[in-house]
């Protein structure tokens, strides 16, 4: 992963996303496989935050996958009409 600037100071969703581009990895070596993982976002305004770190985490190698993927939002906002977000991770070796 990468540094990123506060996601507040961003207007569009296009500059959310640019910012987290890149910024969520997996650690070099660890398996996350037959393991449960949660995606935690304290404010979701886009969803470029989850929708990053899904793309992290379907980058795995099959074999490095977590079995499930739970996501969970504590607050969402309506800026920027954020369209719906569907992130399926399939987890098949």
């Amino acid at each position: 992963g990468r540094r990123t600037v506060a996601q507040t100071g961003l207007s569009s969703a296009t500059e959310r996303q640019r910012n987290l581009r890149g910024a969520c990895a997996a650690r070099q070596g660890e398996s996350l496989f037959g393991r449960h993982v949660w995606l935690i976002d304290d404010v979701s305004t886009t969803g470029a935050t989850l929708r990053a770190a899904a793309t992290a985490l379907r980058r795995l190698p099959a074999d490095r996958r977590p079995a499930m993927v739970n996501a969970a939002v504590i607050c969402i906002t309506d800026y920027a009409a954020p369209p719906p977000i569907n992130i399926q991770l399939n987890v098949t070796t």
